[in-house]
């Protein structure tokens, strides 16, 4: 018997796609796409009188500091670095600078 039929066969759908159907890169080559710039190894103007204004103040609360009484001074230094070994440096700083110089000052301004 013969099973060969005369006329139009319906195709075979195509084999799915593995991929997402992007392209694997949108360049030419993979050389050719953009990369983030080397940065300066050396710190900016901004940065350095960030970091100077930083010391500065620290400086002028240490020397605040040790210009208290002994009392005041085991308190703070205390207090200092318990927040030192908790918080880390940046936070014992900012106490040091913020909460023992400036706030204390801005108290006693009005008198």
């Amino acid at each position: 018997m013969n099973n060969s039929h005369r006329g139009r066969h319906a195709p075979t759908p195509p084999p799915p796609f593995s991929g997402s159907g992007e392209p694997a890169f949108e360049w030419a080559y993979s050389w050719n796409a953009p990369r983030k710039g080397v940065g300066s190894p050396f710190v900016s103007a901004e940065e350095q009188k960030k970091r100077d204004r930083i010391n500065a103040d620290l400086a002028a609360a240490f020397e605040h500091l040790n210009s208290q009484p002994g009392l005041v001074k085991r308190q703070v230094n205390s207090r200092f670095f318990k927040l030192e070994q908790s918080q880390g440096i940046q936070r014992a700083h900012a106490y040091l600078t913020l909460n023992f110089v400036k706030r204390p000052s801005a108290i006693r301004a009005p008198a």
